[in-house]
């Protein structure tokens, strides 16, 4: 099974429409709705409930009835998922580049992510 695959089957904690009541609650206090959520964002979930995980700040934790997580965790997923088609990107683009060459490809130094670079630079030679 695929770590998204895994990812994806993870069950939410205590009872969903329980769980989705106190997050529509809310919303509805900011005066939105998940319809139109999701209508902004253009993308409609088929589990609603890992939407709302997956934009679940910490800080807002306090507010829903102890059975959600964060955001982190998902958010790590997504980063070790980019990392990894990035890496395969940077492997396939650049076949005669050395390991160490790949990997400074592959993560940008923190000037190059200050000065806006995007994508992998092509090896010094």
């Amino acid at each position: 099974m695929s770590i998204v695959a895994f990812s994806l089957r993870l069950a939410p904690y205590g009872s969903g429409n329980a769980r989705l009541r106190v997050l529509d609650d809310e919303l509805r206090k900011k005066g939105l709705t998940f319809r139109q959520i999701t209508s902004v964002i253009g993308y409609h979930p088929r589990r609603r409930e890992l939407l709302y995980e997956a934009l679940m700040h910490r800080s807002f934790l306090p507010l829903t009835d102890g059975s959600w997580i964060s955001n982190e965790r998902l958010e790590f997923l997504g980063d070790a998922i980019l990392n990894t088609v990035v890496a395969d990107h940077v492997f396939r683009r650049f076949p005669g580049s050395e390991e160490g060459e790949l990997t400074r490809m592959r993560v940008p130094s923190s000037e190059q992510a200050d000065a806006g670079a995007e994508g992998p630079r092509p090896p010094s030679r």
